[in-house]
Order: C-alpha cells, then structure tokens, then sequence
C-alpha cells in the first residue's frame, strides 16, 4: 500500500514510562505527523513529538512502518522511531493533542485503540530492553578502550620515523596512520565517559 508518508516517536522517559497523546477524536495514540521542508523522517518525528507534547525526543532506534487508512479514506504510511524524552509532557495545541500523558506499559497498552499500536508499543519496548541489556555493557568498553590507548601510546613512542632511511616514508605514513587513530579513540573515549556519567 502507498500513500502519505509520516513519521512518529514513541517515547520513553527516565521512569520507563511510554508517551501518548489523546487526539481529537479522543483516541490514545503516539505523536506522529507530516514531513516538512525536505525534513528526514528522523526529524519529523522529533518536531512532531516537540510540537505536539513539548518533550524533547532524542532518536534512539529504528521501529519500521505501519500502514493504515485514516478516517478521511486516506492511505498512510508512517515511520516509527524508538526515542528517549525529556522534559514534562503538556499539550502545545489542542488541534494536535488534548492530552499528553506519561503511561506506565500495561496502563498505555489498555488505553492505545488500535492493535497495530500496541503490536507497535510492545516491538519498542523489545528494543529499549535490548538497548539497555547492550548499555550494561559500556563500563567494559571503556576499560579496554583505556587499555587499547595505553598500547597505541607505547607504539607511538616507540615508532621513530626519523633517521630510518629506505623506510623513512613508510614510518612516517605509520606514524600519521596511528596519530590519527588515537584521534578516534580520544573521541570514543570522551563519549563513552559522557555516557557513563549521564547514567550515574
């Protein structure tokens, strides 16, 4: 099936609770809305979420497609991404939300009318536990990360370019090689850390 294209967020805040709305025909949904100006649909679905429940949305995972016909007749087709939210949910506008509400799971699947949404709820949920299983994780990256720049160090410090004749070019294109790739690990490094501290 085509027809108009869209993009939405469901959204988890920090207390593991999902986002929804009540649109205008007092049904519970997730944010979702049209593209604008050449926008990815990354970025429609974090204006939508912005504009109609003024949280901040930071795209997180990827949760395909559904497809439907709205109550006009119209073919949809809409992009779904898994986002971490921040900030307190209040409707902007009643023409696009009468609510904007922080459910529980259970209560958010009771209260979403439509199956395809809870199917959907329940795959972002899949993922965020996925995510968070993968992010246990990131205390253990960083310490071989710390490992791996020692080492890279040493080498540095070993390699001496200078004076090494024939193999003076081959050196210096070693030694650039490795500069730079201590470049990428200072910057995983400092991301790693930001992460971690943002955790607690």
């Amino acid at each position: 099936m085509t027809g108009e294209r869209g993009a939405g967020g469901v959204v988890w805040n920090a207390q593991g609770e999902v986002l929804l709305i009540l649109n205008a025909d007092h049904r519970w949904v997730f944010p979702k809305g049209h593209p604008e100006g050449g926008e990815t649909p990354e970025q429609t679905a974090q204006r939508e979420v912005l504009e109609e429940t003024g949280v901040h949305g930071q795209v997180v995972g990827n949760l395909g497609e559904t497809r439907y016909t709205n109550r006009f007749g119209v073919p949809r087709v809409v992009r779904w991404f898994l986002m971490r939210g921040s900030g307190p949910a209040r409707p902007q506008s009643e023409q696009e939300a009468l609510e904007a509400v922080f459910f529980p799971v259970p209560e958010a699947l009771q209260r979403l009318g439509f199956p395809e949404d809870r199917d959907l709820l329940l795959r972002a949920q899949r993922q965020r536990e996925s995510l968070e299983r993968r992010g246990d994780d990131l205390p253990a990256v960083a310490a071989v990360l710390g490992r791996v720049r020692r080492v890279l160090e040493d080498v540095e410090q070993t390699l001496d370019w200078r004076g090494a004749g024939d193999d003076e070019g081959l050196a210096r294109e070693l030694s650039d090689e490795l500069t730079q790739l201590g470049e990428r690990l200072s910057e995983l490094d400092r991301r790693l850390t930001a992460e971690l501290e943002r955790r607690g």
